[in-house]
């Protein structure tokens, strides 16, 4: 007996009449997510919207591309910091993390840094994923080493990705001797790494990394045959490093539509995927919607990506310190970000259970979706000349720079939200070092927030703004919480009201205040009736402060207010304008 055979079947039009009948007259499609990456999601999917059911053994699935569901987990050390470096490889074996990658911040290391930290690895219980741009050398010395010390080639396991840019096309053909002469002696090691990274952190969307992705890998397979090796020898040697950010369904979606991809590549390729092992796909937690302030959240970030990342059957997943956007990391951060991948593992238990995310109809659907899409503009770079022609045509670059500054509106805008920063900002925290400049999508406030921080110094006194609370509860309410976010983004100190019913008493204590500025908050009615002489008062006891007003109509812009707040407004543009009238 099935469970469910005794309860009726619910039709998908008796789905959709129940929703329309809670939207209230709101059309179905006010639902649709507008994911930003060129496809649009629907609420809720059902079997029958299903193009065809995947077969049980698939490359979506994942069977064919690990002998089982847990992934390494990565644990990063910075190679700058020999002493640091040295530490940090003996507390990652003896926290039951058996593969770490070397990165490096600054262009000079010491000489023998490299070697010093090979002898301090335990080869035979760790994988080593390089990440430097003297990849080429440090793999040279890797291979040297393991030479001289007898290490047995199949315990040498690992990766080698040089950190790709947006400055210049990948140099695959530099690569071709280093493949032909020891990917055969090192079966475990990845040699041909394919970053994705930059795409991500400079805005590219999903669509753009997968179709990118699969241009790159052609490309290499191109350049790498012409050196005199066949397609089975270079795609042996194939991983793929992934930057995972925080579209949480997308994300997973992502990995799983790769795979189907990278199957249609083969098949175009006229290669077997019987003959190849699968490539080794890394995921690391991306840097682009983390933040310096209130970095805690980004500890929250991480832990939902690196699930993205498990879900969507990645073979390794790096996640990030919370602080390593400051470049702050110490042994807490980094045993937190290690612990995050220890929970999911040990106490979650999803590395027990291949394609975890198979069968749900929503991911199943953003997988079809990403890769109709991923594929599509694929072909279009191919039709360019592939991705080398492209990047030299700047038609790489343009794309991900018109995706970049589309996806900087919107959170300008604040209709995406970056929680702690553009949205419920802690006024009382403060940075006390500068932030550079960046392509990161908090930076824009983070500036905000460090040049209120200077103007407070220089005044010796916080930039106030106090909300003037009166009139109908809901829409004081409303405009005053619309009003706090969007004016702590900013970094300004909040104060209001403490008798909004009683709106005489609140204008007879603003002699008592010394506010930079002061927000109406109340409703249109009201503002029509009383803002006039509210602003009167306000005038004749603070001459020099601003008067602004939450909301946004005709009669109101007429009120002669210095400024309204409304949603959808530029809100950086809108903050910097106020510092810089506080400023004069």
């Amino acid at each position: 007996m099935r469970l469910f055979d005794e309860f009726p079947q619910l039709t998908k039009e008796a789905w959709i009449a129940k929703i329309l009948k809670d939207l209230k007259g709101k059309p179905l499609s006010v639902l649709d997510w507008d994911t930003g990456e060129g496809i649009t999601l629907k609420p809720f999917y059902r079997q029958e919207d299903m193009a065809a059911p995947p077969p049980e053994l698939s490359l979506r699935r994942g069977d064919t591309f690990s002998v089982y569901a847990d992934w390494q987990t990565v644990t990063e050390i910075a190679i700058d910091d020999l002493g640091d470096a040295l530490s940090r490889i003996q507390e990652a074996g003896e926290n039951d993390v058996h593969a770490i990658r070397l990165y490096q911040r600054s262009s000079e290391v010491a000489e023998d840094t490299f070697q010093r930290l090979l002898s301090q690895i335990d080869f035979q219980r760790t994988a080593v994923h390089l990440y430097t741009s003297n990849g080429m050398e440090d793999i040279a010395q890797l291979f040297q080493y393991a030479e001289e010390t007898g290490l047995e080639k199949p315990f040498l396991t690992g990766t080698l990705v040089i950190p790709a840019s947006l400055d210049s096309p990948p140099n695959w053909a530099a690569l071709a001797s280093l493949i032909q002469s020891h990917a055969a002696e090192y079966p475990h090691f990845r040699l041909l790494g394919i970053d994705l990274t930059a795409i991500h952190e400079t805005g590219g969307n999903i669509v753009q990394q997968l179709a990118y992705g699969l241009a790159m890998i052609v490309d290499a397979v191109m350049a790498l045959e012409q050196a005199g090796l066949t397609k089975e020898q270079i795609l042996q040697s194939l991983a793929i490093q992934f930057p995972v950010g925080g579209k949480f369904f997308l994300e997973i979606g992502k990995i799983r539509a790769f795979r189907v991809l990278y199957g249609m590549l083969l098949e175009g390729l006229g290669v077997s995927m019987e003959k190849l092992p699968p490539p080794f796909l890394i995921a690391r937690t991306a840097n682009w919607n983390k933040s310096v302030y209130d970095a805690h959240n980004n500890l929250c970030r991480t832990t939902t990506e690196a699930i993205s990342a498990a879900l969507g059957g990645a073979h390794a997943i790096i996640v990030s310190a919370f602080d390593t956007i400051a470049k702050q990391e110490s042994v807490f951060s980094t045993r937190i970000a290690r612990n995050i991948q220890h929970l999911l593992k040990q106490e979650s238990s999803l590395g027990w259970v291949t394609d975890v995310a198979g069968g749900s109809y929503y991911i199943e659907q953003i997988t079809d979706a990403l890769g109709e899409a991923g594929w599509k503009q694929f072909l279009e770079v191919e039709q360019l000349g592939g991705y080398a022609k492209a990047f030299e045509q700047t038609a790489i670059q343009s794309a991900i720079n018109a995706t970049a500054a589309a996806r900087q509106r919107k959170l300008a805008k604040r209709k995406e939200v970056l929680v702690g920063i553009n949205q419920f900002a802690n006024t009382n925290e403060t940075q006390p070092t500068s932030i550079h400049p960046s392509n990161r999508r908090a930076y824009p406030y983070e500036a905000l927030r460090q040049r209120t921080e200077a103007l407070n110094a220089q005044r010796d006194k916080a930039i106030e703004a106090y909300l003037l609370l009166f009139g109908d509860t809901r829409m004081r309410n409303a405009r005053a919480h619309f009003a706090r976010n969007l004016l702590s983004a900013a970094g300004f100190h909040i104060s209001e009201t403490a008798t909004p019913n009683q709106l005489e008493t609140s204008l007879n204590d603003l002699p008592n205040r010394t506010p930079d500025m002061v927000v109406l908050c109340s409703a249109n009615a009201a503002y029509e009736k009383e803002a006039l002489a509210i602003m009167t008062r306000i005038r004749a006891v603070l001459p020099e402060c601003l008067i602004l007003i939450a909301g946004k109509s005709i009669a109101i812009e007429a009120l002669g207010a210095d400024a309204c707040l409304y949603a959808g407004m530029d809100a950086p543009a809108f903050l910097t304008d106020l510092q810089n009238r506080i400023a004069q």
